[in-house]
């Protein structure tokens, strides 16, 4: 008899729910019955392999240059800058059609809200979404937090 395992690949994207920083989501409509979701590409993607790549020479490079006695490139919001880097770089769109923040509309909209400090459960949260495999699974909506 024939196994094909086919049936557990994981989908090309799937859609966070976004929450705000009690973990509760935020909605969209006063009655509660559209939440604010942020649709990103699936880790076996080619554009979300790419974006972790670059996530990780950036990492690399400076703990490289350190062991070379050269300055660490590192500050209090290099990470942030990093993490924001990398959402973007996934994040492939929003129901939240008129999407404004800090006077960015749209994709440069979410950019700015994954670099914002203050914001920063959004993009915690999207991380640890990405980064559990499970959240794509075909018809999986668990929005797990995990980081």
């Amino acid at each position: 008899m024939e196994f094909n395992p086919a049936q557990y690949r994981i989908t090309e994207s799937a859609e966070f729910e976004v929450p705000d920083a009690q973990g509760n989501i935020i909605y969209l409509d006063a009655e509660q019955t559209k939440p604010w979701t942020i649709t990103v590409a699936s880790p076996g993607t080619k554009r979300a392999l790419r974006a972790r790549k670059e996530l990780e020479d950036a990492a690399q490079g400076d703990l490289f240059g350190q062991m070379k006695g050269r300055k660490s490139k590192k500050d209090e919001e290099s990470d942030i800058r990093l993490r924001a880097e990398f959402l973007s770089k996934i994040s492939m769109s929003t129901n939240a059609d008129n999407l404004v923040y800090n006077g960015a509309t749209g994709m440069d909209a979410l950019k700015a809200i994954y670099l914002d400090p203050f914001m920063q459960h959004v993009a915690i949260g999207l991380d640890g979404f990405h980064g559990d495999r499970g959240n794509f699974a075909p018809g999986s909506q668990t929005n797990s937090p995990t980081v």
